[in-house]
């Protein structure tokens, strides 16, 4: 922070003391009183750009954030997602669970790996929650439920419990927000969930939902 203002009100105002008639111990609480306030006048030009620091640290994070969301929404819109989300949407769980058609086994590679990147993201703060679950929540209760016997499967079959991990944790996020929007899903209400979690529903998805959307 530049101090030469400060500086030159220091001058200024020990000049104009000097010529005042005052002497002794009334010189010196005025000298006092000047300091006083050249110190008052510091803090305040140092509140001042802090102030404009802290602007300018918000607006450069909420550009991160937007250009983040920017970057989902591009992947998300892919052609390859959607054909993806197509597929697997259309298909049963158990059609999932072992599939032997590569082009099945590469939808699934794409929306699970996706969406479990997604998830840590979030997680680390990277992307913002809502704004990522207002449209990607309405895609991810269902494929889930397409795609919960098939991550289970392969945890085992893997021996990694933490297998899509944050996938599924975005999922149980969407959850939560589905629910305090009142939304309902009647696939979701029958799936199984962990103890203590209440069914949330939302409106099912479809093959034609748009990915970049879903709604």
């Amino acid at each position: 922070m530049d101090k030469r203002p400060c500086r030159l009100v220091r001058v200024v105002l020990r000049v104009a003391a000097a010529s005042e008639p005052v002497v002794g111990d009334q010189e010196m609480d005025l000298l006092g009183n000047i300091d006083r306030l050249i110190a008052v006048a510091g803090v305040v030009v140092n509140a001042g750009g802090f102030l404009f620091l802290g602007a300018q640290f918000i607006a450069y994070r909420r550009q991160q954030k937007f250009d983040a969301l920017t970057q989902i929404h591009t992947e998300v819109g892919s052609g390859n997602f959607r054909e993806a989300l197509r597929c697997l949407l259309n298909s049963s769980p158990e059609s999932l669970l072992e599939p032997e058609d590569v082009v099945v086994q590469q939808h699934i590679a794409i929306a699970t790996g996706l969406y479990d990147l997604l998830g840590l993201r979030v997680r680390h703060g990277v992307l913002p929650t809502d704004a990522l679950l207002e449209s990607e929540w309405k895609i991810l209760l269902p494929l889930w439920d397409q795609l919960r016997p098939y991550v289970e499967a392969e945890r085992l079959r893997r021996n990694i419990p933490q297998y899509k991990e944050h996938f599924e944790w975005l999922v149980h996020q969407a959850e939560k927000y589905a629910r305090g929007r009142g939304y309902q899903h009647p696939a979701i209400a029958t799936s199984p969930r962990p103890v203590g979690r209440a069914p949330n529903t939302a409106p099912p998805a479809t093959a034609d939902v748009d990915a970049s959307g879903h709604g």
